[in-house]
């Protein structure tokens, strides 16, 4: 009894978050944050520099382009 709740709650949860294993990315700004941005496509010293100067889009936030530099780097369909 004691490990039927957690199960109903971690199938509930899943059955209502499985249609967004369908999803894409959003059209709001990821086009212009990494579609068009080459900037923060690896650990080059004129990209780390642009990471850690820019405030591309009004923001500065260098370890985000961190993550996503080694996210891109680790990617297998570059």
């Amino acid at each position: 009894m004691s490990i039927l709740l957690p199960l109903v709650v971690a199938g509930l949860g899943f059955f209502a978050f499985y249609p967004a294993l369908d999803a894409e990315f959003v059209d709001y700004d990821d086009n212009k944050l990494f579609v068009d941005n080459t900037s923060y496509r690896g650990f080059e010293r004129r990209r780390l520099e642009w990471m850690f100067t820019t405030t591309f889009m009004g923001h500065y936030q260098p370890l985000t382009w961190l993550s996503s530099a080694l996210d891109y780097t680790l990617s297998w369909d570059k």
